[in-house]
């Protein structure tokens, strides 16, 4: 868990004095496309991009990442990477691809202010389809790795009908607390769960104050199905 309570306001202090620093880049080519960079847990910056190089092309990148005093450099394959993510400090990143002519690099800067958080997507445990009273039931779960007690959760449930028709998009509002393991959620159908195949996903907000930067929705979960006649109860 990160420690965030109490010092928003110094990280804001310092963040504006910073704004000629934050989110500029410094780039040989442009072999770097579509730079972008989130976290999903407070503790880890992932970044992706695109090149002009075919998708199935392996490149080897060298990453140096610095903040505060620490620093590290490592070599890494495929157009994404992984870095310490320091919530109350500038991160300074490099990437330089050393197996391509003219080696193009990249370098940029980045504080919290510059990282969306955009949460994990939740996790569908268990769908269990009742055929007699025509309900579904929802288990679901989310990574609370970066979540504090008590924090709220804005929830998106879809019902998919058959082949991916939309039957239902209802919002639900959930709080988070160390002893909830799974969150519950029950679906009456108008129509007969067993016609057909009914399949359930979920994606999530969390409501996090004490971030400073940008906060997305969550990827979709998986989606779980439960059989109809139309593929076999």
């Amino acid at each position: 868990m990160w420690s965030i309570v109490g010092a928003v306001s110094v990280l804001a202090a310092f963040q504006c004095l910073l704004p000629r620093v934050c989110s500029q880049g410094s780039v040989s080519s442009d072999f770097f496309r579509n730079l972008d960079c989130l976290t999903h847990d407070f503790e880890t910056m992932s970044c992706r991009w695109d090149t002009p190089h075919p998708s199935d092309r392996i490149i080897v990148y060298k990453v140096c990442s610095r903040s505060g005093i620490s620093a590290a450099c490592f070599e890494t394959t495929g157009n994404k990477l992984e870095v310490e993510f320091p919530v109350f400090s500038v991160s300074d990143i490099s990437i330089e691809a050393i197996d391509v002519p003219g080696n193009p690099s990249i370098r940029f800067q980045k504080t919290s202010l510059d990282i969306p958080y955009v949460p994990y997507p939740p996790e569908i445990r268990s769908l269990v389809a009742d055929y007699q009273s025509d309900l579904l039931s929802v288990d679901w779960a989310v990574n609370a790795t970066s979540m504090l007690d008590g924090v709220k959760l804005t929830c998106e449930m879809n019902v998919l009908r058959g082949d991916n028709l939309l039957a239902l998009n209802e919002t639900v509002v959930e709080h988070w607390f160390p002893h909830l393991e799974t969150f519950h959620w029950k679906w009456k159908s108008d129509f007969p769960l067993n016609c057909t195949s009914h399949s359930v996903r979920v994606r999530c907000f969390v409501h996090e104050e004490h971030y400073n930067g940008e906060k997305r929705q969550s990827g979709w979960s998986a989606t779980k199905t439960v059989n109809g006649n139309d593929m076999g109860t």
